[in-house]
């Protein structure tokens, strides 16, 4: 427990740092924490790990690990396949997440976030 609070104050760190310019870092930091709310309020992490040590995904429609998920995704693809998964990866079984706008800016800033 004590390791995750040490790197969710870590990647708060990075995050701020890390803010576009015309962005305030609070804002930045503020929509990556609603996005992690976010994603467990939708138990995401049921199907999705969260692990920069590769740990394999889990539960019976296990999609895959999000660690560094931005590094080969654009916002907009993310944001597509968030609201309409088989639009994006027609093979998938992840379910539609109609989410209101703000919701999806938090949850595509906190996936950004984790690298």
């Amino acid at each position: 427990m004590l390791i995750r609070v040490v790197f969710a104050s870590l990647l708060a760190v990075v995050l701020v740092s890390c803010a576009a310019p015309d962005e305030e870092p609070e804002a930045a930091a503020m929509d990556s924490a609603s996005g992690k709310e976010v994603f467990d309020r939708l138990h995401c992490g049921v199907c999705h790990a969260v692990s920069p040590e590769g740990e394999p995904s889990r539960g019976p429609n296990s999609g895959p690990n999000l660690w560094g998920v931005a590094w080969d995704r654009t916002e907009e693809w993310m944001r597509g396949h968030i609201t309409d998964p088989q639009a994006a990866s027609p093979a998938t079984t992840m379910p539609d997440f109609p989410l209101e706008e703000d919701e999806l800016d938090a949850l595509v800033a906190w996936l950004k976030s984790l690298h």
